[in-house]
């Protein structure tokens, strides 16, 4: 079962470079490039849509409810993670 979890590490949030985004996926399922709705559940928990309405949930991100971005693009692997 593919994990969906994106990991910040590097990329591309509304067209300004910022910090980005790692995924933990499996072969099941392609990574996307980019997310989008980016929105809170409760207070600490953020997720992301992508282009499949497949919601993925950001770690280690050092984005809050406060500060976090609509989207993240140019979404690439580094080794297992998104």
């Amino acid at each position: 079962m593919l994990s969906k979890q994106i990991v910040v590490v590097a990329a591309v949030v509304a067209s300004v470079t910022a910090q980005t985004t790692t995924s933990t996926t499996s072969s099941d399922t392609a990574a996307p490039t980019e997310v989008t709705d980016c929105h809170a559940h409760g207070e600490s928990e953020l997720f992301c849509f992508d282009a499949d309405n497949e919601e993925w949930e950001l770690t280690s991100s050092g984005f809050t409810v406060d500060n976090l971005p609509k989207a993240f693009e140019g979404c690439h692997m580094h080794d297992e993670e998104l």
